[in-house]
């Protein structure tokens, strides 16, 4: 009830004075608008200046409900700001004039809402930005640097005896020989889809369906979990989820106006989809799928683009084709995925896991409507200058473009998730929840459209973005604080470490240090894996440095090292090796 009581009275008060301020004769309904927006945008502030400027962190509902003192401190914020906004816009009316002069001959068109639209969306790349100065990685990271440094030949044969297409580390080769080998020149390769994707939701979407879609993409492409995660992480996930996203919209293209240049960029950025990860090819082969069946039943005058477009692209991937064959069959016994993700635990990964399930139930009311008002099942007419009646009518059925779009990208998503936990079931487990990353943009695109098809779309879109805030900002911000504390304490490490040679040897219990990340933050130092049950002898003649990810066995490993008549200096305790809390251990022999 606090919570409730602290995010939407502050917006009315404001409302309240403005109109009282200015004077505003609207209608109810436009009150209404005018009421959402202050709510969505006054509460937007106040998590801004909270969480970044004062630091809280956790949700902010169970702040406002079990923190009294959080609460006060938010309504009142919420109120003086409330109270300033009406008073400042009407001192800037009364003592300041804005003109545009412009060429004569020339026309220009403003757009208040489209300039706040770019204005929030600059807001939320920055908060991607930022995180792109960090030098942790993980393993998989790792091994995408220790890849872009290697020859063209060498990052297609290394890539080959991996699970992953080239594409991307082709892309980040480009990065690394411009800019070199510095953390910021790989998260930033990450981080370009993400600006594409914002530039493509404020033209091509808002133009196509409407400022509401376009401003609901731009918030799950840039605030939601796993965007956050995957916008910086220097792997393929945001690039696949670009080309997957331009091959859903040029699928649209073909169904609405059948032109050869649709087709073309179709198969191009499916190609490119298929040639950045495998999970990507399986999502854009339904796209083919639904094109295909579309041509053959009821559009058989598009039958022979469609199977020209399904050729070429088969031909363009024929040269990686085979070679994924034999990776995925010399993988088929020793993949190291062991656990398959359920169905269940899938579709929740779409949105992240941040979307409740009241808010699941309102999507999939939603899209039933959205289809039956498109298929002209329902009708929705107005009775009277006032009120509305909706008329239903299953004579009237009828498949427009729009509904084939939403199915072709309901089967994709559906069908993604199903091919992958129904190969790991017949075979072995070659699943996981973050491959199906690239497909969650086209079930963001669904809710798009669904919901700009919808009557009263900009109060529900309103609704939609507060709620998205509410749940995306303060899990953006644990994330922020810890990479923040993480780099911080890699760096401190690194500082301590500074002393290891060329010469020495680095003995440690962590695979991912030893497989890519040792490489990256000591390079040309000889890294060996060692069993903690089991430590082997050691060369008295050099120097080692033992770090250590399963601290708990540390007293038992020094003591196998010491009973070798090495000394063991501790030089860091709960330090950090990329993402990895280690300690470190300088062994030396004693003469």
């Amino acid at each position: 009830m606090i919570a409730l009581l602290s995010v939407f009275l502050p917006p009315f008060i404001l409302i309240c004075v403005r109109n009282r301020i200015f004077d505003t004769q609207l209608s109810d309904r436009k009150r209404i608008m005018h009421y959402l927006i202050a709510v969505i945008g006054l509460n937007w502030v106040m998590m801004m200046i909270l969480y970044f400027g004062f630091d809280s962190t956790g949700s902010l509902s169970d702040n406002l409900n079990n923190h009294n003192g959080f609460a006060c401190k938010y309504i009142s914020l919420a109120v003086l700001i409330a109270l300033a906004e009406p008073l400042t816009e009407c001192y800037i009316r009364r003592h300041m004039t804005l003109k545009v002069a412009r060429p004569s001959g020339t026309t220009f068109k403003f757009c208040y809402w489209k300039l706040c639209a770019w204005v929030y969306s600059a807001v939320l790349f920055a908060l991607n930005f930022i995180r792109i100065f960090d030098n942790c990685f993980w393993g998989d990271e790792g091994f995408t640097i220790d890849l872009a440094q290697k020859s063209i030949p060498g990052i297609i044969s290394g890539t080959a005896a991996d699970v992953h297409p080239p594409l991307y580390y082709l892309l980040v080769k480009i990065a690394y020989e411009i800019f070199g080998k510095q953390g910021w020149v790989f998260h930033l390769v990450s981080l370009i889809p993400c600006v594409v994707i914002i530039i493509f939701s404020m033209t091509t979407i808002w133009k196509k369906f409407g400022g509401s879609a376009s401003v609901i993409l731009i918030t799950l492409a840039c605030l939601s979990a796993n965007a956050v995660r995957n916008n910086v992480e220097v792997r393929m996930y945001s690039w696949g989820a670009l080309f997957v996203l331009l091959s859903f919209y040029s699928l649209y293209g073909i169904l609405e106006k059948n032109r050869v240049k649709d087709y073309l960029l179709f198969g191009l950025f499916s190609l490119a989809a298929a040639y950045t990860h495998y999970y990507c090819l399986i999502s854009v082969a339904f796209f083919y799928l639904v094109l295909l069946v579309r041509a053959l039943v009821s559009r058989k005058e598009n039958l022979k683009k469609t199977l020209i477009t399904c050729v070429l692209t088969v031909i363009g991937y024929l040269p990686w084709f085979f070679i994924m064959l034999r990776t995925l069959t010399e993988k088929t016994e020793s993949y190291w995925i062991e656990e398959i993700p359920t169905f269940q635990e899938s579709i929740q990964e779409l949105f992240s896991g941040q979307f409740p399930l009241w808010l699941w139930c309102l999507i999939a009311v939603a899209f039933i409507f959205a289809l039956l008002y498109e298929t002209r099942i329902i009708k929705i007419e107005k009775t009277n200058k006032e009120q509305y009646g909706i008329r239903v009518d299953i004579s009237a059925f009828h498949i427009t473009d729009r509904v084939v779009f939403l199915i072709a990208g309901i089967i994709s998503v559906i069908g993604t998730i199903g091919f992958g936990i129904t190969i790991s079931e017949l075979i072995r487990p070659f699943y996981l929840v973050r491959y199906i990353y690239p497909v969650s943009v086209v079930a963001w695109v669904v809710l798009c459209v669904v919901i700009s098809r919808l009557k009263g779309r900009k109060i529900y879109s309103v609704l939609l973005i507060l709620v998205m805030c509410i749940l995306f900002i303060p899990s953006y911000k644990k994330v922020y604080l810890h990479d923040k504390s993480a780099d911080k304490m890699l760096t401190e490490t690194m500082e301590l470490t500074s002393d290891i040679k060329t010469d020495d040897v680095i003995l440690t219990d962590q695979v991912h240090i030893d497989w890519s990340l040792a490489a990256y933050y000591y390079p040309g130092v000889e890294t060996e894996l060692v069993n903690l049950s089991d430590v082997p002898k050691l060369d008295t003649g050099r120097i080692y440095w033992l770090i250590l990810n399963n601290i708990k066995k540390a007293e038992d490993t020094l003591g196998q090292i010491e009973s070798q008549g090495f000394e063991c200096e501790t030089i860091a305790e709960k330090g950090k090796v990329g993402t990895f809390t280690v300690n470190i251990y300088k062994l030396t022999y004693e003469q």
